[in-house]
C-alpha cells in the first residue's frame, strides 16, 4: 500500500463521518446559530420543537467530528473550518436546486427536500458507501479527482468492488461483494446513479454529491497539511530558539512604519513570527504577534486599505526579527 493511497483511504473515511454528521436537523441547528438571533439550547429546541437534550446531541457529535464544526464554550457557536464546512454543503444543495439559507425549518416539507438531497448519506452507517461513492465519482471524472465535469459513461462494477475492498483492507477491514453492491443500491434508490448488472453510471445528483465529498476531502487535506506544515516549522527552528523566546510576550511596540510589532528588549536573540508582506521581497507590513488586540488589527487593516488599496493581496510569510542599537527599531528578515 502506498502512503499517498493509505492517507486518501483515511481521508474519505473522515470526509463520510463529516457528510453523515450533517442531518437536515443539524443542518437547521447550524442555521440558526448562524443567524446569531439564537443563543441557547433551549432557544433552538424551540425553534425547532424538540428537546433541549436532543439539540445537546446534536451539538456534541457536530464537535466531534474530525473537523470540528461546532464549538461549545459558552454560546453554541460554528468555528471557522466548519463555517468553511457549511459553506461547502450549502453551495451542493444549491446545485440540487435547494437553498439552505431559504429553508423554513419548521415546514416538514421543506425538510424533507434538504434530506433528499443528502440521500442517502444518513440511511447508512459506517464508510462504505463513502468508499463506493468515492470510487464512482474517480471514474467518472475527467482529472485525477472528482472535478466538476465527468465523461457520462457507464462504469463496471468489478472495479469498483476491486476498489473498495482494497481500501478497506488497508483499514484491516473486510467487505464482501454483495456488502458494496448493497451500496450501490441504495445510491440507486437515491437517484444518484443508475445500475444494472454489469455497470454503473453516475446521475446529476451522484456527481454533486461526489463532488461534496471531494471537496470535503480537500479541507481536511489542506488542514492537516497546516498543521504539518506548523510542527515541521517549530522542530526545525526549536534548536535555534530558546524556550523564553518562542512565545512574544512584552508590549506592543510602533516601528517607522507604524506597523505594530513585539521584540525582546533585553535580548539580541532572533524571534521569529510570522507578518503579512505587500510581495515576497517587501518589509512587512502587518507582523503577527500573541499579543495583538482586535482593535490593532482593526487599525491596521484600515490604514493597509488607505496605503495599498483594499483589492491589494497580502503575503504571509514567516520573518525573522532581531533587536538593532535602536531599542525602538526592530530588524526583520523574511525565512
Amino acid at each position: 500500500m502506498s502512503e499517498t493511497r493509505g492517507r486518501q483511504t483515511i481521508l474519505i473515511v473522515e470526509a463520510g463521518e463529516i457528510i453523515q454528521s450533517l442531518t437536515p436537523m443539524r443542518l437547521a441547528t447550524l442555521s440558526l446559530i448562524e443567524d446569531n438571533a439564537i443563543e441557547t439550547q433551549l432557544e433552538i429546541s424551540e425553534e425547532l420543537n424538540c428537546t433541549p437534550s436532543a439539540i445537546s446531541q446534536h451539538l456534541t457529535a457536530l464537535s466531534n467530528t474530525p473537523i470540528s464544526i461546532v464549538s461549545r464554550e459558552g454560546s453554541p457557536t460554528i468555528t471557522t473550518e466548519g463555517n468553511k464546512i457549511l459553506g461547502i454543503v450549502s453551495e451542493t444543495l444549491e446545485v440540487l436546486g435547494t437553498e439552505l439559507d431559504n429553508v423554513v425549518w419548521r415546514n416538514k416539507d421543506e425538510m424533507a427536500e434538504v434530506k433528499s438531497c443528502l440521500d442517502p448519506f444518513h440511511s447508512t452507517r459506517g464508510p462504505l458507501l463513502f468508499l463506493v461513492l468515492h470510487s464512482i465519482g474517480i471514474r467518472s471524472s475527467v482529472g485525477e479527482k472528482i472535478d466538476l465535469l465527468n465523461t457520462q459513461e457507464p462504469i463496471r462494477v468489478s472495479p469498483i468492488v476491486t476498489d473498495v475492498k482494497d481500501r478497506q483492507q488497508e483499514r484491516g477491514e473486510g467487505v464482501t461483494r454483495d456488502k458494496v453492491r448493497w451500496r450501490l443500491t441504495k445510491l440507486k434508490e437515491a437517484g444518484s446513479i443508475t445500475v444494472d448488472s454489469k455497470a454503473v453510471e453516475i446521475t446529476d445528483k451522484g456527481h454533486a454529491q461526489a463532488r461534496l465529498l471531494e471537496r470535503i476531502i480537500q479541507r481536511l487535506e489542506k488542514m492537516y497539511d497546516d498543521e504539518a506544515s506548523t510542527e515541521d516549522f517549530k522542530s526545525a527552528t526549536s534548536d535555534h530558539i530558546t524556550p523564553q523566546h518562542t512565545h512574544i510576550s512584552p508590549p506592543l511596540t510602533d516601528f517607522d512604519e507604524g506597523t505594530v510589532v513585539s521584540f525582546d528588549a533585553d535580548s539580541n536573540d532572533p524571534t521569529i513570527m510570522p507578518a503579512y508582506c505587500s510581495g515576497s521581497d517587501a518589509a512587512p507590513v502587518l507582523p503577527l504577534t500573541d499579543t495583538i488586540t482586535v482593535g490593532e488589527l482593526i487599525e491596521a487593516a484600515t490604514r493597509l486599505g488607505r496605503q495599498y488599496d483594499n483589492d491589494k493581496e497580502l503575503e504571509l510569510n514567516w520573518t525573522l526579527w532581531t533587536q538593532t542599537e535602536d531599542l525602538n527599531m526592530p530588524n526583520y528578515d523574511t525565512v
